[in-house]
């Protein structure tokens, strides 16, 4: 979420602690995913890529309606979010 916020306009750069933060995040999915001899399941990268397309629309989603409620109703923000998860549902 921070990155997105940050590549919006208007956005603020991650200080390090949060950039820190972030790598750390993305070291621990990169273990979760490996597939190696910490899990025997096997590991498909749609699964994978699903679940990171699935991160990065929330994440988007959070920081846009955020930015929306200073703006809007909150009816009217939880109604977008709504419909546009539906119609992310039928592609």
């Amino acid at each position: 979420m921070i990155f997105i916020a940050w590549v919006l306009p208007g956005g603020r750069h991650p200080s390090r602690r949060a950039t820190l933060g972030i790598a750390l995040g993305i070291a621990g999915i990169g273990t979760l995913v490996s597939g190696d001899a910490l899990f025997s399941a096997s590991v498909h990268a749609a699964n994978v890529a699903a679940l990171l397309g699935l991160a990065l629309v929330w994440a988007l989603a959070s920081v846009l309606s955020n930015r929306w409620l200073s703006t809007g109703s909150p009816l009217l923000v939880a109604a977008m979010e709504l419909l546009l998860g539906g119609a992310l549902l039928l592609v």
